[in-house]
């Protein structure tokens, strides 16, 4: 487990995101900064609904508030825990905790109806199936 989160500590590009705090304390959220302008903002990754790609950029929607910042989708793909966390299309990424409705064209989180890209139907589809309960 720790040649894990060191490994991924060391992967987290100091210009993007310049701290990612890994506990095993349960008490304590694991959380990244980003820079966003001039400042460093602090995102809990337990609050991130869903992550869109614009270009070069990608916007972190919570529930509170969204950022944007330049950061590549496939970098914070890397970051984040892969079970919490699912790609539906090449340009999003969605916390799967979150999702309150899905179809094989779309995902709905708080309200926002998401698209599910051809290529990643058999994934998402497989990812959720596993979740529904009879």
């Amino acid at each position: 487990f720790l040649m894990a989160v060191n490994k991924i500590t060391q992967t987290v590009t100091t210009e993007n995101a310049t701290n990612l705090q890994v506990t095993s304390n349960a008490e304590e959220k694991i959380y990244l900064f980003f820079n966003v302008g001039k400042k460093k903002v602090k995102i809990f990754i337990d609050d991130i609904l869903y992550i869109e790609s614009l270009k070069e950029y990608i916007r972190i929607f919570t529930p509170t508030k969204s950022i944007l910042t330049k950061f590549q989708l496939g970098q914070i793909e890397e970051q984040l825990t892969h079970n919490r966390f699912l790609r539906v299309h090449r340009s999003f990424i969605v916390a799967k905790d979150k999702i309150e409705a899905f179809s094989a064209t779309d995902i709905e989180i708080s309200g926002k109806h998401i698209p599910v890209g051809r290529s990643y139907k058999e994934i998402v589809q497989m990812a959720l199936d596993g979740h529904i309960r009879s």
